[in-house]
């Protein structure tokens, strides 16, 4: 049987899955995008986790990360150097060694259209997170309920600290005010939801 790959737009998913709340500052999306990725971690096997790539944009990137880092086995990586994520995604889709063994997921039409050009398949992420949704829940260890924010927090915090470089000056990297940040997904969540 074919090796299964998976690109996945990270925040269409993320608003796909209803993970994202409508009331965002920087620290709520931190923690929804940290959420998700353990949500893949939980529910797709170490081998499926070793071909995912999860794609962000990078103006909703915490400050001075790198383009990429990994995430239990997954890639994870922000659009710096592109427009935007699905610019990233469109790249990678053209680039994929086996696009017929790759699963493109979002819910945005241009890379439906992308994905079908190579003989990808595309999948809404909506119904991506329903599928995955079914699947049973692989242990890890976890925090007891009452330490699991502080712990939460402080995963996201050396996830980070672990993906920094050793030195990033670009101006895609440079610190964002967190208003800049908030006001863009705003936007973007609204267009998300005109798209639906």
């Amino acid at each position: 049987m074919p090796k299964q790959y998976f690109l996945i737009d990270g925040y269409n998913l993320l608003h796909g899955s209803g993970m994202l709340p409508r009331n965002i500052d920087g620290a709520v999306l931190e923690r929804a995008r940290f959420r998700m990725l353990r949500y893949l971690e939980a529910r797709l096997n170490p081998a499926e986790r070793s071909r995912t790539a999860i794609i962000f944009d990078v103006g909703t990137g915490p400050t001075k990360l790198s383009d990429h880092g990994q995430f239990a086995g997954m890639t994870v990586r922000f659009s710096v150097g592109y427009p935007d994520a699905d610019t990233l995604i469109e790249e990678l889709i053209r680039n994929h060694s086996a696009p017929r063994q790759l699963t493109v997921v979002s819910s945005d039409h241009r890379l439906h259209k992308a994905a079908r050009t190579r003989r990808a398949k595309p999948v809404d992420s909506d119904v991506f997170f329903d599928r995955l949704s079914r699947r049973s829940v692989r242990p890890r260890s976890r925090p007891s309920p009452e330490s699991d924010g502080k712990a939460i927090e402080q995963e996201i915090s050396e996830w980070y600290a672990a993906q920094l470089p050793e030195k990033i000056e670009t101006p895609e990297t440079k610190e964002r005010a967190p208003n800049d940040e908030v006001e863009f997904w705003k936007k973007r969540i609204q267009e998300l939801e005109d798209e639906s």
